[in-house]
């Protein structure tokens, strides 16, 4: 079934208008041949991104997102693209600095320093659609202020996988690969 760009309603076959938000069919993100229809069994954004697709996708489209679902290769392509970002610009500013190089090795430190600061809302929006994706409130992030235990109660929440029915936080995102 083929849906409109614009609301997202079904459309008729061969429609020339959607029948929903009366937009011509075509003049909305149409692309190449597909007349401005968007087809779900089409949709391989789940398949395509790779860990910095996610990573990019985390950081500047859902930046302090906190409400919906997160699959697990979302927030872990984030989790694990942000640390090879990390562990390259912590092992370039050590080879500064071991170089000799101190003030520009200090720069890249403090840099890296600010990028951190920048990251640690979607990375707590992340986890938050994370815990939410597997049917737990936000509020279980609180468990990683427990000293060991809660770290432990935190990483096996999430690994664990998704509650594939839709839950009080959304749809399952992976609901059209069980389908």
């Amino acid at each position: 079934m083929a849906f409109c760009q614009s609301c997202g309603k079904g459309l008729d076959n061969g429609a020339a208008f959607c029948g929903s938000c009366g937009n011509k069919v075509g003049t909305v993100g149409a692309g190449a041949g597909d007349g401005g229809v968007y087809n779900k069994s089409d949709d391989t954004e789940l398949e395509d991104l790779s860990i910095f697709g996610y990573y990019k996708k985390c950081l500047f489209k859902k930046y302090a997102t906190f409400d919906g679902r997160a699959r697990r290769k979302e927030y872990w392509g984030f989790f694990f693209s942000n640390w090879l970002i990390s562990l390259f610009c912590i092992i370039i500013a050590a080879g500064m600095t071991v170089a000799g190089i101190n003030g520009i090795g200090t720069f890249l430190l403090s840099l890296y320093v600010l990028y951190s600061f920048f990251l640690i809302i979607p990375f707590l929006a992340a986890m938050v659609r994370r815990f939410h994706d597997t049917g737990r409130s936000g509020a279980y992030l609180f468990w990683w202020l427990v000293p060991f235990v809660g770290t432990i109660i935190v990483f096996i929440a999430l690994c664990t996988e998704s509650s594939v029915e839709e839950n009080q936080y959304g749809p399952n995102p992976k609901a059209d690969f069980y389908n």
